[in-house]
């Protein structure tokens, strides 16, 4: 902690109009400083203003040229409504060249451990824009979020387009990435889907499966960004210049000879009934998902007959956290899903909803949570079961799931975390698998965990 430092504080940015002197301090954890303040209606007061190093993007030398700092950052702003980052400078003038080089070297020396460059990653980023995907938004996005950041951090990057349907994967499979330390993907959860599939596909997959990827949100429904705590594309640009990493579990979805790497979802029934219409209509954007779900609603017969067979590792009891039943040890390479092992359950359909999340699956939309007990590095996959159900009980689901995710707790939901899972739809069955938003077609199909499978850029 550095002792208290005399300083000229300008408030917004280079303009000396509303310069105050002020009392400045480096501690631990971030940057303090205080002064007085006069106005007609509150008199005199004193003011304290603070930013932590984790919000600090850059310090530099002043724009007009005068002697002093400035420190760019992304805080937290509260209003009346809301909270939400904003990308702001704070200007102070310093008394001499000597003491500007002083304050400048001292600040990059604390912000040094909350850097991207303190870890030796996301050094130079590829980035990858989709501007097809939510609401065509992506461009726009990072002009106005990522590219400011980049140049403050003075980040070296390389920008690629996406032109046409999987082109993500065949640019991830060729990507020479002895260049690059990180991905960034600027649009929905299929970009960041397409990318893992395309490393997958390498020869040098389990290196290239480790590659830090960071999402800035600009998609339809931004559920992964959502649950690494990037809902805003400011919160994801500065999560992208922090660089902070965390492992991200996979789900292996073997489908005949095909072998598909998912980051959120897989699901079979109603939700990939309704997903099945709604690609039909992307003109409409996301708002084409509760327009074809309500359409679907109304027509009624949602009862889809399959049997689904899960490798359990907890069980939740409705209505509590308690568990019914303790975490299995298990080696999943020598099971076989054929198995009727002690460890396996069978469950036989009709089912109106079999749906597996990797996280949370939060709704960029509105308050919707799908799979709330879940998180993106717990080793398990949450798989709920909805039986059979009437219109009734169909709106109850739906506008629980509303509510922050209560639909777990209703009586007909099955609600378990699983090591692996199989489901074997119905031989008259022609409803395909919705995978991350991708659609496949019916068979049977075989998932497993893979834990800690790939690296993800989270705030």
């Amino acid at each position: 902690m550095d002792a208290s430092s005399s300083l000229c504080f300008v408030s917004n940015g280079d303009s000396n109009k509303r310069a105050r002197q002020c009392q400045a301090q480096i501690r631990d954890e971030g940057f303090f400083w205080s002064y007085t303040e006069f106005s007609i209606f509150r008199g005199k007061r004193d003011v304290h203003r603070s930013l932590f190093f984790r919000d600090i993007i850059a310090v530099t030398t002043r724009k007009d040229g005068t002697c002093g700092f400035a420190l760019h950052a992304c805080p937290a702003v509260s209003s009346f409504f809301s909270t939400k980052r904003k990308q702001l400078s704070y200007s102070f003038q310093c008394s001499s060249e000597e003491e500007q080089s002083s304050w400048i070297d001292r600040l990059s020396a604390a912000l040094y451990p909350f850097k991207y460059a303190s870890k030796g990653v996301l050094r130079r980023l590829a980035i990858l824009i989709n501007p097809f995907g939510g609401g065509r938004t992506a461009r726009a996005v990072f002009r106005d979020n990522l590219l400011p950041l980049l140049k403050l951090a003075d980040l070296e990057h390389d920008i690629t387009e996406t032109s046409c349907a999987a082109f993500a994967v065949s640019w991830a499979q060729n990507l020479d990435l002895s260049r690059y330390t990180g991905v960034v993907c600027i649009g929905g959860d299929g970009l960041v889907y397409e990318v893992l599939n395309g490393f997958a596909n390498r020869s040098d997959s389990e290196t290239a499966m480790k590659t830090p990827v960071g999402v800035i949100p600009a998609g339809s429904h931004n559920a992964l960004a959502c649950s690494v705590g990037c809902a805003s594309p400011l919160t994801a640009a500065l999560a992208v210049i922090k660089g902070n990493v965390q492992p991200m579990d996979l789900m292996k979805v073997q489908l005949g000879d095909q072998i598909i790497y998912a980051t959120s979802v897989v699901t079979w029934g109603l939700v990939s009934d309704i997903a099945m219409t709604a690609s039909k209509w992307r003109s409409l954007g996301p708002q084409r998902y509760p327009l074809c779900g309500a359409a679907k609603f109304l027509r009624g017969g949602s009862a889809y007959r399959a049997k689904v067979s899960v490798l359990a590792h907890e069980t939740y009891t409705h209505g509590t956290e308690d568990k019914k039943s303790k975490p299995v040890e298990v080696d999943l390479e020598s099971q076989s899903f054929t198995s009727s092992g002690s460890h396996w359950q069978t469950f036989e359909g009709p089912f109106s909803i079999i749906l597996a999340c990797n996280h949370e699956c939060r709704n960029s939309l509105d308050s919707g949570v799908t799979a709330p007990r879940a998180h993106i590095s717990d080793g398990s996959i949450d798989l709920m079961l909805l039986p059979a159900s009437g219109r009734c009980t169909l709106l109850e689901f739906i506008t629980r799931m509303q509510m922050g995710g209560k639909h777990v707790n209703m009586n007909r939901v099955q609600y378990m975390k699983v090591k692996a899972f199989t489901i074997e739809p119905a031989e008259s069955s022609l409803l395909d698998y919705d995978i991350d938003g991708e659609l496949f077609p019916c068979a049977p199909v075989s998932v497993t965990m893979l834990e800690g499978h790939a690296n993800i850029v989270r705030l």
